[in-house]
């Protein structure tokens, strides 16, 4: 069983889902993926299902359509053995709380999504609270798009919300050949039960330059969370490094280090712990 945890679509039918790029959303070096290498939810359910991967959880992109979790929610809907969706909603926004509702009870989604690459954002901002206390009514899982900068934020409402299931995309931003100070810090972050990490290819890709070096820092961080609180996604199709075959085998050859049974936390335990739709 592999479940990939981190996927967009974007539907070919713009007048029905327009693209609606998140007001001041930013991050350094993205492209313009939704134009130049756009994928459907069918293009994408062939793809998966040709590389051997069973369930894939379809994340809002903020560059493509903000907070319009339209397209994602009708994908999940489609396909609920093989798809679950994760929505954004604009957390500063007074309906915040009544939106996700709107999306979860209604609508059948199964995440929320926070980043910190919107100007001026702090994750910790007070008034995101009333959103953060339905997430826990709800009992959703909340993915967050973020950088080493802005983990002092993460671990404050890690902390305030214990309840609430928080999984760092990309794993916080962190790389290969990363800062010793930004990997004691995600690493640090373990000690807060309610973080995971979502390990991508953003993360994996580099490791083949490095080589064993860049291993020493992901030892740690793995030692620190454990298996069970990582999990895989490919980041396809902003990722594209080659095939997404490719990049499901990074998922299973990367850190070569986990035993067999660690790898399958890795690639579908944790996220079916997560979402046990899924299973």
């Amino acid at each position: 069983m592999i479940v990939d945890t981190h996927v967009h679509v974007v539907a070919a039918d713009t007048h029905r889902y327009p693209l609606s790029p998140a007001a001041g959303f930013r991050s350094t070096g993205l492209r313009p993926w939704q134009l130049e290498t756009p994928v459907t939810t069918e293009e994408l359910l062939a793809t998966t299902e040709a590389a051997g991967v069973n369930r894939a959880i379809v994340v809002q992109p903020f560059s493509a359509y903000g907070y319009d979790n339209a397209y994602h929610a009708d994908s999940a809907a489609r396909f609920p053995e093989r798809l679950a969706g994760v929505c954004a909603v604009d957390p500063l926004a007074k309906d915040a709380a009544d939106t996700l509702g709107y999306w979860v009870e209604n609508r059948g989604i199964a995440g929320l999504r926070f980043t910190t690459h919107t100007a001026g954002s702090r994750f910790d901002d007070p008034r995101a609270n009333p959103l953060w206390d339905r997430v826990t009514a709800l009992g959703i899982p909340v993915c967050v798009l973020t950088t080493p900068s802005h983990f002092e934020e993460v671990r404050a409402m890690a902390m305030r919300f214990p309840a609430a299931p928080i999984a760092l995309d990309h794993a916080g931003g962190i790389g290969a050949g990363e800062s010793e100070a930004a990997v004691e810090a995600l690493a640090n972050l373990a000690e807060l039960p309610n973080l995971y990490l979502k390990v991508s290819t953003v993360n994996f890709a580099p490791l083949s330059a490095l080589g064993e070096p860049g291993l020493d820092g992901w030892r740690r961080i793995v030692a620190r969370f454990g298996p069970e609180r990582l999990m895989w996604g490919s980041n396809y199709p902003v990722s594209q490094e080659g095939s997404y075959a490719d990049m499901v085998d990074l998922g299973r050859q990367s850190l070569p280090f986990l035993s067999e049974g660690d790898r399958q936390w890795l690639l579908a335990g944790t996220a079916q712990s997560l979402w046990p739709q899924l299973r």
